[in-house]
């Protein structure tokens, strides 16, 4: 989760240096329909804790989803934010 999130943070451009990942929930499996197809995904919540110049430290929610293709779940098909800018300052240690 670490290697995903850290190539997210780079391909995104944004700030901070991903330290650690903390789970919120365990993988959850359900039946999505998107675009008229109905197929099976998962989905796992996670905070996400950074490091900042100057000291600064923050902590923000994320999903991740993988979809199934019928054998095995692959991805991820997608991430976000839980909740579009959550992020909270936190003490750096």
């Amino acid at each position: 989760m670490i290697s995903v999130m850290s190539k997210v943070y780079k391909d995104k451009g944004w700030d901070g240096t991903l330290k650690k990942v903390k789970f919120n929930t365990d993988w959850e499996s359900f039946w999505a329909t998107a675009y008229g197809k109905t197929s099976r995904v998962r989905e796992i919540r996670f905070y996400a804790y950074t490091t900042h110049q100057g000291g600064k430290c923050l902590v923000e929610e994320f999903t991740i989803g993988q979809a199934y293709n019928g054998s095995e779940f692959s991805g991820p098909l997608f991430y976000r934010r839980v909740i579009p800018g959550s992020k909270q300052r936190i003490d750096c240690d």
